[in-house]
């Protein structure tokens, strides 16, 4: 079953990351988790998307990106180390950077 059916019922908090152009999960899948959680509970939840990138991120900025996000989603709620964050979404840009 669809974890949709079990949104109201989350209390972990959710870092959602998805790229907007991926073909084999729908975008709209984790816009639609996002906003479930976010109307039924108060559980913390925060969905972030990355421009041009499919199932999986190969640009390197976006890969950086997701990465500092996750270790301080994790710092946060793991480990309770409250640090600011800002109240907009960012977009990262689709750049290209050699590996």
């Amino acid at each position: 079953r669809s974890p949709i059916y079990y949104a109201g019922q989350a209390e972990t908090p959710l870092l959602i990351m998805h790229g907007k152009e991926d073909t084999r999960v729908d975008p709209g899948q984790s816009y639609e988790l996002y906003r479930h959680i976010k109307t039924r509970t108060d559980t913390p939840v925060r969905l972030v998307l990355y421009p041009g990138e499919g199932h999986g991120n190969r640009n390197a900025t976006a890969r950086y990106d997701y990465n500092l996000r996750m270790m301080r989603w994790f710092n946060q709620y793991l480990k309770g180390q409250q640090q600011e964050r800002p109240d907009v979404e960012i977009e990262v840009e689709n750049k290209s950077v050699e590996n």
